[in-house]
């Protein structure tokens, strides 16, 4: 199985993959159920503190690593290729290419 986030909060990896009502739709491949997880991961959503939001996920990655529900096996590295008379492409923290900032550069400019 893999799992790619379409966006940098960390519920978007959590909730989908692990929590309790994940079983229902099938995202949940571990069919793993912890109701401690849940309440962790909720408690997280609904705080705007960022310093508490991080406190609850570092205790919800701790759950996770004493019961081990999964096991990560691999994180993929993303390189980027570019010419030397382009500049401005971008990999998004997403894993997609942005061209949005891409411009050709002429030799006197790359000086």
């Amino acid at each position: 199985m893999g799992w790619y986030a379409d966006n940098a909060d960390p519920d978007n990896f959590f909730s989908p993959l692990l929590s309790c009502n994940a079983l229902a739709s099938n995202s949940n491949e571990a069919r793993w159920c912890n109701l401690q997880f849940d309440r962790l991961i909720q408690r997280a959503k609904q705080t705007t503190d960022q310093q508490q939001r991080k406190q609850l996920y570092h205790q919800v990655e701790e759950l996770l690593q004493s019961k081990m529900p999964i096991v990560p096996l691999a994180h993929a590295q993303q390189l980027l290729l570019t010419q030397t008379d382009i500049e401005g492409v971008k990999l998004s923290t997403f894993g997609s290419i942005s061209f949005n900032h891409a411009e050709k550069v002429s030799p006197q400019e790359q000086e």
